[in-house]
Parts: structure tokens; sequence; C-alpha cells
């Protein structure tokens, strides 16, 4: 009962943060950047593609709307990072020592929040065995995930292998 929801998590985009957690273990955050506007560029193509394979019905998407949606989400911020970047860079760089605290501040008062508003599911849950079965079922997913992203690229750099395993993962 679990195969399918693995293999659409394993289908899924690579997260907006990856960027972050690489530069956080030292991997090549430019990368991750790449890796991260590709599978999100993928998705609507490769998601509704991996449902019919999988479960043989067909998925409708607005693509209008769904690469719009994408253009705001992962586009526009990095375009404006590009712009602010390029008119102002003796900010950004006097404020360089900021920018990683922040940044995981950020992240973690989203993944709080995300967490805090499905609290009672969560909570609800954590008495059956369901719920160990799944947290255990995607811990191994996500070290299998990892351990394939870090050895497939075998001839790059350890930082773009870094990359690599954390945008899989």
């Amino acid at each position: 009962s679990l195969a399918v929801p693995l293999m659409l998590l394993a289908a899924m985009p690579a997260g907006m943060s990856s960027p972050l957690l690489t530069d956080l273990v030292g991997g090549r955050k430019n990368l991750a950047v790449v890796l991260t506007l590709l599978t999100s560029i993928l998705a609507p193509l490769t998601i509704p593609l991996v449902i019919q394979i999988l479960v043989g019905s067909q998925v409708s998407l607005n693509y209008i709307s769904m690469f719009t949606s994408l253009s705001i989400v992962v586009v526009m911020p990095l375009v404006l990072a590009q712009i602010v970047l390029r008119t102002t860079p003796q900010l950004v760089k006097k404020t360089s020592w900021l920018h990683r605290p922040l940044s995981v501040v950020m992240l973690s008062l989203i993944i709080g929040g995300a967490v805090a508003d499905q609290s009672i599911p969560i909570l609800t849950s954590i008495g059956t065995g369901d719920a160990w079965t799944i947290l255990m079922v995607l811990f191994v997913c996500f070290i299998l995930f990892f351990v394939v992203g870090y050895i497939a690229p075998r001839w790059r750099s350890h930082g773009d292998r870094l990359a690599s395993a954390i945008c899989l993962a």
C-alpha cells in the first residue's frame, strides 16, 4: 500500500531548501540551484507520467496555470536575487555573514509551521503502528536516495556529489 506514495515521493522535484542544505554541508550550491530549478520545471510533466505508469489513470492539468505558479514560486525568487546581487553587490557582500543564519531560521520556521499545522493528525497517528512504519520506510528511502545521489555521479567532485545527494533525497 506504500508503493504508489513512495513512487510519487521519488518523482517530486528537489525542495527549494536544497541549495541551503547543500551550502550548509559544503556542497556546490550553484549545482543544487540548477537541479532544483530543472526538477521543478519538469515536475508537471514527470509526475503525471509516474501516476499514469503506476496507477493507470491520467491526470489532467492546466499547464499554463502550473507553469505560471512555478514561475512565481521558483523562477521569480532566483531572478530577484540576481537583480539584488547585481544592483547592490556591496550591500550583499557587507551583509553576507547574515545570509546563512537567517536562511536557517526561516527554514526552521517554515518547517515548524508546517508541522504545527498538521500536529493533530501527527499526534493521533503516533499511537498506531502505521505511523512508525511510515516513518521507518521514509527514513530508509531518504538514506537510499541520499546514497544513490552521492554514488551515482562518482566521476564528479565531492561538492557536486553532495549537491546531487541532497537534491535527490
